[in-house]
């Protein structure tokens, strides 16, 4: 009775090993049939409207937040920061319109056109923060 269980435990085995070769094989020919093609990509700065605020006797400077929308309207980034320095995005090329947060009462939209390996930068109203409105 050993004897069978043992050579029974023993054609698993081998079965399994014949097995996972052939998927190791498989995978090899996927990968070499179908080579991965990098995706292109396009980068973004956006430089929002400034705003100083104070920090206890220290004024700071921040960028108001926006939102990035593709061609079609739909919604694809919603973009907040944590300093005086526009963010990078990575985006693929295409069209974009970018929707700023603002504290004037007209809200300016943009649009962009950001094109493989290339950096497009728009600049809005107020972004400088030299001439930024205090909000103490």
């Amino acid at each position: 009775m050993r004897n069978i269980i043992g050579r029974l435990i023993t054609v698993v085995c081998l079965v399994g090993m014949t097995s996972f070769a052939n998927a190791a094989t498989w995978g090899e020919v996927q990968q070499q049939a179908a080579p991965m093609v990098p995706k292109p990509e396009a980068y973004l700065k956006v430089f929002s409207e400034a705003r100083v605020y104070s920090d206890g006797d220290i004024p700071r400077v921040t960028r108001m937040p926006y939102t990035i929308y593709s061609e079609d309207g739909k919604k694809l980034r919603w973009i907040a920061f944590n300093g005086e320095d526009p963010k990078l995005i990575t985006l693929s090329p295409g069209k974009y319109v970018i929707v700023p947060e603002t504290n004037m009462t007209k809200t300016e939209i943009f649009g962009a056109v950001l094109k493989s390996g290339q950096l497009t930068e728009v600049h809005m109203k107020g972004e400088d923060p030299k001439y930024a409105v205090l909000d103490f």
